[in-house]
């Protein structure tokens, strides 16, 4: 059985039910991605993690890579953590600033990496 859930958008404030079983949910006010209270346990240190639990060879964006760029673009926050699951840090910034690059996003965002953590991050 499905129970709905009372989730709170962290950027507006707008409360809404959802039955939604995902980790992120989206506010159907503002469209920033809230993590579901039920679902999610979340990291003080940084404001999100981008996990990439499936890295098919599906190109839906023109490279698999892109959909973590354009979910970042989406959110309302200026660094998030970003991880490819079965990838190092490194390897993770270097596919993601080649997309940005390819993009011609780089007076947009870029891609770091500080101690061993790889990092999306606004250049606005």
């Amino acid at each position: 059985m499905i129970t709905m859930v009372k989730i709170k958008c962290k950027w507006c404030g707008r409360e809404w039910d959802t039955k939604s079983k995902l980790i992120w949910v989206t506010c159907p006010s503002c469209g920033g991605k809230t993590p579901h209270p039920e679902r999610y346990e979340g990291k003080e240190d940084v404001d999100y993690s981008l996990v990439r639990e499936d890295v098919s060879n599906e190109k839906p964006h023109g490279s698999k890579y892109d959909p973590i760029i354009d979910d970042f673009l989406e959110m309302k926050v200026d660094r998030v953590k970003a991880e490819i699951k079965g990838h190092t840090p490194h390897y993770t910034q270097m596919v993601l600033h080649k997309r940005i690059k390819a993009r011609k996003l780089l007076d947009t965002v870029d891609a770091s990496v500080e101690k061993g953590v790889c990092y999306l991050e606004r250049s606005e």
